[in-house]
């Protein structure tokens, strides 16, 4: 079963990933692992420290958001300086290590 999946990197970086559900157990981070890999050859791309990640459907706003995190999603995408220098970056603004945050979580809205 083939997902379309939204994945928004940052404001003005927005994919659209097909994936198999069937071989996938976490969509939404395959999709975000794709966009990443996308974005490799672009020396300057901008990537949030939270990816937002929703399934596409017929309706106009979704209803569930996926939301992943940055850092293990370079993991995913083997961008392991660009992790690194993200969960720095990060660290030092928030005091919060992404390296010991959740993958991903999600927000149903009404």
């Amino acid at each position: 079963m083939i997902k379309k999946i939204v994945v928004q990197l940052s404001a003005d970086n927005i994919f659209e990933i097909d994936v198999d559900a069937d071989i996938f157990d976490n969509t939404h981070l395959e999709a975000a692992t794709r966009a990443i890999e996308c974005c490799k050859l672009k020396k300057y791309g901008k990537i949030r420290p939270i990816i937002d990640t929703w399934e596409k459907k017929d309706e106009k706003l979704p209803k569930k958001h996926h939301m992943l995190n940055s850092y293990w999603v370079l993991v995913n995408a083997a961008c392991y300086d660009r992790a690194e220098l993200l969960r720095e970056k990060f660290q030092n603004q928030t005091n919060v290590d992404l390296s010991k945050e959740p993958i991903s979580g999600h927000v149903t809205l009404s």
